[in-house]
């Protein structure tokens, strides 16, 4: 066990505690890089939306590229060309293809333990099957420029971060909702040459906001998808991303080429997310939250004529109208703990986010995508009704750095969440009223090392290291090591 007084351990916590500091520059020097790249870039890139708004299809990126076929044609035998596991169903796919209807089948897994650390030493495994059904209407029935999407979702296992570890960021991306769950359902129609697009239905909301497809290079949910914070501070985010929806309306307007804004509006509803309900209750219950948000995006780089290297750089912000206790006041304003009232609850939560990723090099053959990319993101919230009110992520991702295999990529990336001062205030008079020596949640850091194996377009398989520093936040936890393997197929 590792006590509080630990010095090291203190020395440690001062030292990320000013990343606080830090963490806007480290955005800002992401933006600066982009000033100074200036090689060519192809217009493919991991950082565009179109094919990784698909929670199931993001692993899937390459595959759906073009050029594949070209790209692949000398490689023996045939299976490892092949977009699909099982292929195209005697030419069944090329026909659903030609009437706009594009079906996709995918499975993951991880496999992951903790040798070191944590409550216990154990190994978990968990995964989701995402079948998606999406359809060009335009190809099919002549409506122009306007498309469905339908999905859903089966998932099974158990959580290693619940059974062994006792940490806050869940180390497997792929537990939460272990049933059979309808997913998404939804039109979208594009106006005006694409400048502007309207999306309704039942839809996740991390899928479009607050996300880059390089966060899904990533297993540990404090990344991957999108930055935890938001999820743990707004239950009603977390009841509206994958694999819960809800149903919302949002917009798209690109003012420019490389500038769009986007905003949406969704149901609050958490009894949505209870597996009980199998993603089928289409219930929209008038007295639920109501979730708002907006973002900001600006491309750079990314037009085709760009000669630069691609960046993304997003501004956003949130607003929930649900009610959330107050972490440290009593309905009567005095602390909560001192007088033994209820807490104080407050409507109208809020926050903000920065997200920036800029490909800095690229290799010389402008026609592929080797390079690297760096990626950073902050958010911000109230301290007094949010667990994490500063979070903050960055990472390098390198595709093709090894000789020999272009196409597989590594990722390293760093999440560290501060816990709220007024939550530390309430535990430390909980704990001193009690005698207890639980401990105070102070921070939670997590580092990550992975390597996307692609053995063919349809097949990755995904060796991954993490370390879990001060697991819980209050270092009563031994410090762990996660080591594990994630397996993808595109069936």
């Amino acid at each position: 066990m590792i006590g509080n007084e630990d010095t090291p351990r203190r020395e440690f916590f001062a030292l990320v505690a000013s990343w606080q500091r830090l963490s806007l520059a480290a955005v800002v020097l992401i933006s600066l890089s982009a000033t100074c790249a200036q090689q060519s870039a192809a217009a493919e890139s991991m950082m565009g939306q179109a094919h990784h708004r698909y929670p199931a299809l993001r692993q899937f990126w390459r595959a759906v590229e073009e050029d594949l076929e070209e790209e692949l044609e000398e490689l023996e035998p045939s299976w490892f060309r092949q977009k699909h596991m099982t292929d195209k169903w005697m030419g069944q796919r090329s026909t659903l293809a030609s009437w706009g209807i594009m079906p996709t089948l995918t499975y993951v897994s991880n496999v992951l333990g903790n040798p070191v650390g944590g409550h216990h030493k154990k190994v978990a495994y968990d995964d989701n099957i995402g079948l998606d059904l999406h359809v060009d209407l335009e190809q099919l029935a002549g409506l122009h420029d306007l498309v469905f999407h339908v999905s859903g979702s089966m998932r099974s296992g158990r959580s290693l971060s619940a059974v062994a570890l006792g940490n806050t960021f869940p180390v497997s991306n792929l537990f939460g909702g272990e049933t059979i769950r309808f997913y998404a359902l939804y039109l979208e129609q594009s106006f005006l040459e694409d400048t502007v697009s309207v999306m309704l239905g039942r839809f996740g909301v991390g899928d479009e906001f607050l996300t880059s497809p390089l966060y899904s290079v990533f297993l540990n949910n404090a990344i991957d998808g999108n930055p935890i914070s938001v999820l743990i501070n707004i239950p009603t985010f977390s009841s509206a991303a994958y694999p819960v929806a809800q149903w919302g309306l949002r917009a798209t307007v690109k003012p420019k080429r490389d500038w769009d804004i986007m905003a949406a509006i969704s149901n609050g509803d958490q009894t949505l997310a209870r597996n009980s309900a199998h993603g089928v209750d289409f219930s929209f219950r008038h007295k639920a939250a109501i979730f708002a948000i907006g973002e900001i995006g600006y491309l750079h780089n990314q037009t085709d004529d760009s000669t630069r290297l691609p960046g993304n750089y997003k501004f956003g912000g949130y607003y929930d109208s649900g009610l959330f206790a107050d972490l440290s006041r009593s309905n009567k304003g005095s602390a909560s703990v001192v007088s033994s009232l209820l807490p104080r609850k407050e409507h109208n939560n809020y926050g903000f986010y920065i997200l920036a990723d800029q490909e800095v090099y690229r290799e010389t053959d402008p026609k592929h995508i080797q390079g690297l990319t760096p990626f950073a993101g902050v958010t911000f919230a109230p301290s007094d009704i949010n667990t994490f009110p500063f979070f903050f992520m960055a990472g390098l991702v390198y595709t093709g750095l090894i000789p020999g295999r272009d196409r597989d990529t590594v990722g390293f990336g760093i999440a560290y969440g501060q816990f709220s001062n007024d939550l530390r205030r309430t535990q430390h008079a909980q704990q001193h009223r009690s005698g207890s020596s639980a401990g105070m949640q102070e921070f939670e850091m997590v580092l990550e090392l992975t390597y996307q194996i692609e053995l063919a377009p349809h097949l990755i398989v995904q060796p991954d290291m993490q370390y879990i520093i001060q697991p819980g936040g209050t270092g009563h936890i031994p410090d762990a090591l996660v080591l594990g393997v994630q397996f993808v197929v595109n069936l």
